[in-house]
């Protein structure tokens, strides 16, 4: 039973009797108070009824009345209905275009069957789940669980009735979906496509390479072929490069499900990028030949940048160091007791001195440093003898507290007037809920050409003084860490994210910005240089004035350039102190840019280039997957059936009892103000009485 009606006001409820009460006095003062008045008794007492209504009406609706009544809402039940659109789907199609075409006109039947009941819903899936991406099977990965995880979050609250997923089966990213049925309550029909025989194919089953190898040395190349009813026949594998051909193997296939690992070594004999093709000769009978080849694209350095990490004793900060520069193919690091180093110190492109000086033939270390022009990354600690540091220059100006041994429990907080670089705000955005520093007591003093990032914030006062500083010296730059314990950083950051990622990219920014030997320069242009087929390329620009300060005024255009001569012009859009610019997904190849802009009368440029590699991962399985569709169904109490007898999944959910529409009861408020019909009358009171006094000769 739906409750009654209720009146709310923003007054007490008693307050519509002086409502009433008001609309009398007003009628009775105008209509009765002199009884010798020339209107008629009777019409005196219709014209006073009439403004008896109209007054205590409008008296009452200044009291901004509000009726509240209750509503029932009929909710139809929810069906999701998903589209794989991953290339694997047409992978072994004759005739892609018709097959593509059956499998729109499916997801048509399917939706049109069921929306006269339920609420459909159709979503694509591949790489993750789209809303209103067009289907192309043309993803490069399938992440079958993220529909599932999709309907549990988005969904949460709705009236959820089914899940239908049109899909060959195959997944390469992601969860089993089998894994989340538990969470998710709702029954899951899959509709089937694709071919489950196994037929004659040879596959690059997948090829194994470091990003990254360094002039004049050896790379290894880990290439895994895989034959399918392919028993005695002979094939080729070829590697080449754009200039010639590196490896030509022949291979002769053995037995029904035949696999091999074939291990190369190429030789990285320019700098640059090196574009290898990979590809197996085919052989008679194939079922497809898209997964016969593959592309890899090598980056060729001239040299890593050398890290000496030198320390008075063993300690964990060393470990958390390293393990940061460890993730990065383009730094080698090397961690040294200081009683037991003897290698020339020129050959090291950094030094971190963890907790030195300490002693003369340390600080000998530093000021060799310094005479040598190697940058420096000093962090303190209890032992350190800072004024060594004050008196080199490579780190602030410090006086050492008076209480030996005694420290402060620091919190870094961010300085937002740092300009050196763009620190990791994955990182940086963590700081206030991360553990802190031990930082020796002392008094640090203004420097000239002092940058800050991170200031020292203990207890609840934001101090002036510098946790993380750098320092230009002629020639080198210098970092400064004030205290000890960043290993605690790392290991709060990986527990807050599950991931290293955030600290190790944090302190990466650290090392690249005290290696690069080049000036600083007033306008620069990054992106990733190398990153997958489907992930959009993102560049990012900063432009400084002569004093260093960011500025955004001035057009910034980039002109990006294939290896095929083709050339793409753009203009970055401006975004607080940064230009940006999204380019989208590019096709696979190697490609360098070129941007420019004008500040006043001076002229900047910036070059580089980047790579987008291929995603290949769809074509490495052909075999369609119907085992894992019937699983899905069958554990969630739903049927599975081929994608040609849609009809049947169609009329099983409109058979079931248990997907039923729900009602809801929510209030409702009206407010009476705004009522037409109500204001409608108050008009009609007041113009019948202006009528009837106009007709009987008064006003």
């Amino acid at each position: 039973m739906i409750p009654a009606l209720t009146l709310i006001t923003e007054a007490p409820i008693w307050f519509v009797l002086l409502c009433v009460l008001a609309g009398a006095v007003v009628s009775l003062l105008l209509y009765f108070r002199n009884p010798d008045q020339a209107l008629d008794r009777k019409l005196r007492i219709l014209l006073g009824i009439i403004r008896f209504f109209a007054y205590s009406v409008m008296a009452f609706l200044l009291l901004t009345p509000l009726v509240k009544n209750f509503v029932r809402d009929r909710e139809p039940p929810l069906v999701v209905l998903a589209v794989d659109n991953s290339s694997s789907m047409l992978i072994n199609s004759r005739d892609s275009a018709a097959d593509a075409a059956f499998l729109k006109q499916v997801t048509d039947n399917i939706s049109g069957a069921l929306e006269d009941r339920y609420t459909v819903e159709k979503v694509t899936f591949g790489e993750t789940v789209r809303d209103t991406v067009p289907v192309t099977f043309g993803e490069k990965e399938t992440d079958m669980a993220s529909v599932l995880s999709m309907v549990e979050t988005r969904h949460a609250g709705r009236n959820r009735g089914a899940v239908i997923i049109l899909s060959d089966g195959i997944y390469n990213k992601g969860l089993n979906p089998t894994s989340l049925l538990s969470r998710l309550p709702v029954p899951v029909y899959t509709a089937t496509w694709g071919d489950t025989a196994i037929r004659r194919d040879l596959v690059l089953a997948e090829v194994n390479y470091n990003r990254i190898a360094y002039l004049g040395n050896d790379f290894p190349l880990e290439i895994a072929v895989r034959g399918v009813r392919c028993n005695g026949m002979n094939t080729r594998l070829v590697v080449r490069n754009r200039e010639k051909t590196l490896v030509n193997q022949p291979l002769q296939i053995s037995g029904e499900m035949f696999t091999k690992i074939i291990q190369l070594n190429l030789t990285a004999e320019k700098e640059g990028f090196i574009d290898l093709d990979i590809s197996l000769e085919p052989v008679n009978g194939e079922v497809t030949l898209v997964n016969n080849r593959m592309r890899a694209f090598i980056e060729v350095l001239n040299s890593r940048k050398k890290v000496l990490l030198l320390a008075a004793a063993p300690h964990p900060d060393l470990g958390a160091m390293q393990s940061a520069l460890e993730q990065n193919d383009r730094i080698e690091s090397e961690v040294v007791m200081l009683n037991a180093f003897n290698a020339p110190l020129a050959s090291y492109d950094l030094v971190i001195l963890h907790q030195l000086p300490t002693d003369q033939r340390s600080t000998d270390l530093l000021n060799k440093c310094a005479a040598e022009r190697i940058p420096l990354l000093i962090i303190g600690g209890g032992k350190t003898r800072q004024e060594f540091i004050s008196r080199a220059g490579a780190g602030p100006a410090i006086v050492a507290g008076k209480a030996q041994g005694e420290h402060n429990e620091v919190i870094a907080t961010v300085n937002p007037a740092f300009t050196l670089f763009n620190p990791n705000q994955d990182f940086t955005g963590q700081l206030q809920g991360l553990p802190p520093l031990f930082v020796p007591f002392g008094k640090y003093e203004p420097k000239p050409g002092e940058q800050i990032l991170l200031y020292q914030k203990i207890g609840k006062v934001i101090t002036s003084y510098p946790l993380i500083s750098f320092y230009q010296l002629p020639g080198h730059r210098t970092g400064f860490i004030a205290g000890e314990g960043i290993w605690k950083w790392r290991m709060f950051s990986f527990r807050n994210t599950k991931s290293h990622k955030a600290f190790d990219g944090f302190f990466q920014q650290l090392v690249q910005y005290l290696t690069v030997n080049e000036e600083r320069s007033r306008f620069k242009v990054s992106t990733r240089n190398y990153l997958p087929e489907n992930e959009s390329v993102v560049f990012t620009a900063e432009l400084y004035n002569a004093a260093f300060v960011p500025v955004t005024d001035p057009e910034v255009t980039l002109e990006v350039t294939a290896s095929n001569g083709k050339k793409y012009d753009y203009t970055f859009s401006r975004r607080d102190n940064l230009y940006h610019l999204e380019l989208g997904r590019m096709p696979v190849g190697e490609y360098t840019y070129k941007s420019s802009t004008t500040l006043g009368s001076e002229r900047f440029s910036a070059s580089g280039k980047f790579i987008v590699a291929p995603v290949q991962i769809e074509s490495t399985i052909t075999r369609a997957d119907h085992n894992l569709l019937k699983a899905l169904s069958a554990q969630s109490v739903a049927v599975s059936a081929p994608a040609a007898d849609w009809k049947t999944i169609t009329d099983h959910i409109r058979n079931r009892d248990d997907i039923k529409p729900i009602s809801h009861l929510r209030e409702k408020f009206v407010d009476l103000t705004a009522v037409f019909w109500l204001l409608m009358t108050l008009i009609l009171l007041l113009g019948t009485e202006w009528f009837l006094r106009k007709w009987a000769g008064t006003y």
